[in-house]
């Protein structure tokens, strides 16, 4: 009801960092059907439209499949569509909802419906090289015997893996996070970290995982001058 701030609004502050750091970034948005896994703003909401025109302005976006997407692969290509159609861009990258994909079937559809990267290959669980690499590389489907144009782009690590599943302290996770940017700069890799908007609201009770992704970005990144 516009009575206090959206504590999960924090496209302000995203907006800043990736500007001060010069970092890229990708926003990944929900606009599956709503299920008990998946709670997301109604796509036909205007505020949608208006929140995606914002985050185009200084990170490009992709589409972050159902985790109902999973049981009814035909999913993936209307909620690519409902999410073009938004945005009025094409949409080429996706991020699976808890990282959660089926080898090699998940990348089979996602090809179909359009989509050229993918940003799941990683370990909800744990932190680490789940492809054994930090560089991406082209998906080949063992199935059907071809190489594809499909990239994947493998994922260091993820905030909620340190937060919920490891149970480790902030000060922890960011020696972690930056132990692994460092291995990742050592053979010149991609450093990928995937973080949620409800752990970046400055002064909600998460408010120190907020300073752990401050912390990181000023340490991957350079500060442009004012």
């Amino acid at each position: 009801f516009n009575l206090k701030k959206d504590p999960w609004d924090v496209y302000d502050y995203l907006s800043d960092t990736a500007t001060r750091y010069h970092l890229n970034c990708i926003l990944f948005f929900l606009v599956g059907d709503n299920s008990d896994k998946d709670r997301n703003l109604d796509y036909k909401n205007p505020q949608m439209k208006s929140l995606l025109k914002k985050a185009m302005r200084f990170c490009e976006i992709g589409l972050h499949p159902s985790f109902l997407s999973n049981a009814f692969p035909y999913k993936f290509a209307i909620e690519k569509k409902r999410l073009e159609k938004i945005s009025e861009i094409q949409i080429t990258k996706s991020r699976q909802h808890f990282l959660k994909f089926t080898m090699p079937n998940t990348y089979i559809h996602l090809i179909s419906a359009g989509i050229t990267e993918d940003y799941s290959m990683g370990f909800p669980e744990m932190p680490g090289f789940r492809a054994g690499t930090s560089h991406p590389f082209y998906f080949f489907d063992l199935k059907n015997e071809q190489s594809t144009q499909l990239t994947l782009f493998p994922v260091t690590c993820m905030n909620v893996t340190f937060m919920n599943y490891l149970q480790m302290s902030p000060e922890d996770t960011l020696q972690n996070m930056l132990k692994l940017a460092t291995e990742v700069k050592k053979v010149n890799g991609t450093f990928i970290s995937i973080w949620h908007n409800d752990s970046l609201f400055k002064e909600s009770s998460t408010k120190n995982w907020h300073w752990v992704h401050d912390e990181v970005a000023a340490w991957l990144g350079k500060e442009i001058p004012e």
